[in-house]
This record gives structure tokens, sequence and C-alpha cells, in this order.
């Protein structure tokens, strides 16, 4: 078994992954299961700027993030 903090590492290179690959959705997610937040609002900001594109990873994010609070 891995410890919580391998775990998260492991998540925030999946969502690193993801990202690069475009996969804004899943890395949004996977950004949040690590704690990476700011790595998370880069991206959304990304999104919002026209960097990165699906409208649909926000909306995902947002109830995610509201969710998880």
């Amino acid at each position: 078994a891995y410890a919580a903090e391998e775990l998260k590492a492991i998540a925030r290179r999946a969502a690193e992954i993801l990202e690069a690959d475009g996969q804004i959705e899943e890395s949004i997610a996977l950004y949040q299961r690590a704690g990476a937040w700011d790595s998370m609002i880069e991206l959304i900001q990304s999104v919002v700027t026209g960097k990165a594109e699906p409208e649909a990873a926000l909306k995902k994010a947002a109830g995610e993030i509201e969710a998880f609070k």
C-alpha cells in the first residue's frame, strides 16, 4: 500500500500528464485529489483565458469543489 503523500504525488503526476494531453476535466479532478490547488487554479485560469478549452471542465470542477467543502 502507498502512503498518503505518495498517493498525492502519483495523482499530481497523473494530472500533469493528462493536462499535457489536453484532458482538462480529468486533470482538474486529479489536481484536486492531490491537494495541488495552485496547479488546479492555474489550469482553470488557462481555460477561462482561452489557453485551454473545455467549458464543461470548469462546471464540473466547480461542482466538485463545492462538494469537497
